[in-house]
C-alpha cells in the first residue's frame, strides 16, 4: 500500500458520500465532495509519478474509481431531470466499448 493508491481508495470511498451528501443536501454540496475527490485523482497520479510509486492495482482500480465516480454522478443528475437520461447512456456506453475495445487489443494477455 502506498500514498497514491491510498488516493484511489479514498476516492471509492468518497462515491457513497457523494450519493449520500447529493441525496441530502443536494447537487450542489455533492459537487464539493466530486471536486475534492477529482483533485485526489490528480494528487494521486502526480505522487505516483513523481515518486515511481507506480503499482498494477493503481494501473486498474483508478480509471475504474473515475468511471464509478463519473457514472454515479451523471446518474443522479439523469434522475433528478438536471441531464437528460441519454446523456448517461451514451457515456455508459463509450465507457463499455472502451474496455471491450481494451480487452481486444489485449487479446488474452495478462497485462495489467
Amino acid at each position: 500500500m502506498n500514498v497514491p493508491n491510498a488516493l484511489t481508495i479514498l476516492r471509492m470511498l468518497m462515491i457513497p458520500l457523494m450519493v449520500y451528501v447529493f441525496n441530502s443536501f443536494g447537487a450542489h454540496w455533492a459537487l464539493l465532495v466530486y471536486v475534492v475527490a477529482s483533485a485526489t485523482d490528480v494528487l494521486d497520479g502526480y505522487i505516483a509519478r513523481k515518486y515511481n510509486q507506480i503499482t498494477d492495482f493503481g494501473k486498474l482500480m483508478d480509471p475504474l474509481a473515475d468511471k464509478l465516480m463519473v457514472l454515479t454522478m451523471l446518474y443522479m443528475l439523469s434522475t433528478r431531470a438536471y441531464i437528460p437520461m441519454w446523456v448517461l447512456i451514451v457515456v455508459a456506453c463509450k465507457e463499455l466499448v472502451m474496455v471491450r475495445g481494451a480487452a481486444l487489443l489485449l487479446g488474452g494477455k495478462k497485462v495489467v
